[in-house]
């Protein structure tokens, strides 16, 4: 039995519900819910969270203190909405009930509470009240208690060798709304670096950054003199199991973890590789599939010439096969159209 359903079973039939609303979108995040029609459930997630008066009231709460739904809520103008009439009229559901704003910070909204059915007037909400009140202490410390341990959980899925502690990871759903950010994530947000958000809340990465290689496996992404190297993982979050994805968000869509670190070593330009001229055109000519005898005939020189001048660009960038040489400079002269990449 999950949260929701205790509460409803406990308080003799109040239709509880645990709600997130992202505030920065005013998109409402379906949490858990008891003795609602699944289907209304689904309408609600789709449309009327968006219209949802009550949001804008809950939103003026005080974390950790239970109210009454007639103590906050402007009747007149809920009787008068769609939401009211479109959505809790046709379950039957009154303006009665309650709850207590769990979390709520600038992004994000989490309130716990109860609709009650018409038919049981106002019998229910002291019931409702006096099984909430003095569990909302507990219910806030369990929440940031498994937000800060989710968190390092995340963290921690796609760390490897590559990647140091400081790492910032996102998630990102498959219409790219950003669904977690930890506080090294955040702060590449805030500062502009390598990832923005649009009006809508989702996170596209910036003008101006240029990727080398796929982002579903270890890349690496230039912006000026900064270099991250970033990999993708596909995931659907509510099959974790944990907050703030399973549980508490119930995301059943495909998305992706994005874990993105400073790189560890210098990515050299043409100039720090030291190569001259000469060099330079001769591995872009093994790089464009020419043969050292192909080179040495248009460039009206001997052979030993370009292998000589392949060996040297190989000491200057301690590569020791042509390949990984054409790679090594092809790397540092190459860069993908700047623009926006498809996560």
């Amino acid at each position: 039995m999950d949260v929701a359903e205790a509460f409803a079973s406990e308080s003799g039939g109040a239709h509880a519900h645990i709600i997130g609303h992202d505030t920065r979108t005013n998109k409402g995040i379906q949490a858990v819910t008891s003795l609602y029609d699944p289907e209304r459930m689904a309408s609600y997630q789709e449309y009327y969270a968006q219209i949802n008066p009550r949001i804008n009231w809950i939103k003026a709460l005080t974390p950790g203190r239970f109210v009454f739904s007639r103590q906050v809520f402007q009747l007149d103008e809920l009787f008068a909405s769609e939401f009211y009439n479109d959505w809790m009229r046709p379950q039957k559901l009154s303006h009665r009930g309650g709850g207590v704003v769990l979390f709520n910070d600038p992004e994000r909204l989490i309130f716990l509470g109860a609709d009650v059915p018409d038919k049981q007037g106002d019998d229910l909400d002291p019931a409702w009240e006096g099984l909430l009140t003095p569990l909302i202490g507990s219910l806030q410390q369990a929440l940031e208690i498994s937000r800060s341990l989710d968190g390092l959980r995340i963290e921690r899925m796609l760390t490897d060798d590559e990647f140091n502690s400081g790492a910032a990871v996102f998630a990102v759903s498959d219409d790219r709304r950003l669904l977690f950010a930890n506080r090294a994530a955040r702060l590449i947000l805030t500062q502009g670096l390598l990832f923005c958000e649009n009006n809508a809340g989702q996170v596209r990465l910036r003008d101006g950054c240029h990727i080398e290689g796929k982002p579903d496996r270890a890349t690496r992404i230039r912006a000026g003199n900064h270099q991250w190297i970033m990999r993708c993982v596909d995931f659907t979050p509510s099959v974790l199991g944990f907050s703030p994805f399973g549980t508490l968000l119930n995301v059943d869509r495909r998305s992706k973890l994005i874990i993105v670190s400073e790189a560890r070593h210098h990515i050299p330009s043409v100039q720090d590789l030291g190569l001259s001229g000469s060099e330079y055109a001769v591995v872009m000519a093994l790089g464009n599939g020419k043969t050292p005898q192909e080179i040495a005939d248009e460039r009206a020189t001997s052979v030993n010439t370009v292998r000589n001048q392949i060996k040297s660009a190989m000491s200057k960038t301690e590569t020791h096969r042509q390949v990984d040489l054409v790679l090594a400079v092809k790397s540092a002269t190459e860069e993908a159209p700047p623009g926006i990449v498809d996560l």
